[in-house]
């Protein structure tokens, strides 16, 4: 049956492939641990092929562009300057009733695209499983489809909320962060945050390690491995690269980090919302998501970007995604 976890790929999905498929010894690079038996080769058995020197070298440079990102980010700790300046713009209060809604729409949203499929596909019909039953492309699209409901409502529950505090002067949705204006900017601390995600990320996977197993695999990878037409592939980019960041920051960065910024201080609210977006994916997957939940959070109390986060989220799933294919 289609649940949330289906709204995306999976965060860490290549990783996730690697850990469950093998892994090269402990003396290897930490980055040929991780990219060591990538993919499947289903033409010729289970055995898992080795990744490409390429795909090795070019996660290399990641890890080592990562390495000096968090080197400068101890620089400006112990010069007491913040990491990333703290933009001045106007923020928009939530009114409590903003984030149990969204909450709501969240959950029921999937369940009730679930039912009017039941009701359309099988009706009175004895019909063998539905399309929602399956686990193959239907499943992704089923997801897309909802992911895709919950962004078109949301910006519409932002706009009704009685406390916000809108500027005239400026797009209705400016004060929560969601604004074209100085877009490269914008996009630059997205990808500042990508890059200073991946060591954290890739620690602690490393550490929980021994907390996988091959049944935990994610549907997605399965079906990837099952059936790696272009289809599929497109389908999955569009439900993980594009999709689910856009729904998943509206959700736990703008709505409920927005509405716990009001209440507790910005550590607190962004320690919560990390730790909700970290227990939203199955254990232990959502393990090595709590430190990009927390660059997440960062980047937005500091910037006030939607555009950021959301880029950052698709940079590090489309990284997945590629390295899984």
């Amino acid at each position: 049956m289609y649940d949330a976890r289906s709204r995306e790929f999976g965060s860490i999905a290549y990783l996730q492939w690697l850990t469950k498929t093998g892994r090269l010894p402990t003396v290897e690079p930490l980055s040929r641990q991780f990219l060591s038996p990538l993919v499947r080769d289903t033409r010729v058995g289970p055995e898992p092929v080795p990744a490409s020197n390429m795909s090795v070298l070019f996660f290399n440079i990641l890890l080592l562009a990562s390495a000096f990102a968090w080197l400068r980010i101890a620089g400006r700790v112990l010069a007491q300057r913040p990491i990333l300046p703290r933009s001045e713009c106007e923020r928009g209060r939530l009114d409590l009733v903003v984030p149990v809604m969204a909450l709501i729409l969240w959950i029921a949203i999937p369940k009730i695209i679930q039912a009017v499929l039941q009701a359309v596909l099988v009706g009175s019909n004895e019909a063998e499983p539905s399309l929602v039953d399956e686990t193959g492309i239907e499943r992704v699209k089923v997801a897309c489809f909802a992911t895709a409901l919950f962004i078109s409502v949301m910006p519409l529950l932002l706009l009704i909320t009685p406390s916000s505090s809108l500027n005239p002067s400026q797009s209705s949705f400016a004060p929560f962060g969601i604004t074209l204006t100085d877009w490269r900017s914008q996009v630059v601390d997205g990808a500042s945050g990508f890059i200073a995600c991946l060591l954290p990320v890739c620690a602690t996977l490393w550490a929980t390690d021994s907390l996988r197993s091959k049944e935990a695999l994610h549907p997605f990878l399965k079906l990837l491995s099952e059936s790696p037409e272009t289809s599929t592939v497109l389908w999955i980019s569009v439900s993980a690269v594009l999709l689910a960041p856009l729904a998943e920051e509206l959700l736990f960065r703008v709505v409920l980090q927005g509405w716990l910024e009001q209440h507790l201080s910005r550590p607190a609210a962004i320690g919560l919302v990390a730790v909700a977006f970290s227990a939203f994916h199955p254990f232990p997957d959502g393990l090595p998501l709590f430190p990009l939940a927390l660059v997440l959070g960062y980047v937005y109390s500091q910037r006030h970007s939607y555009l950021a986060v959301v880029t950052l989220h698709a940079l590090f799933n489309g990284l997945n995604l590629l390295i899984a294919i």
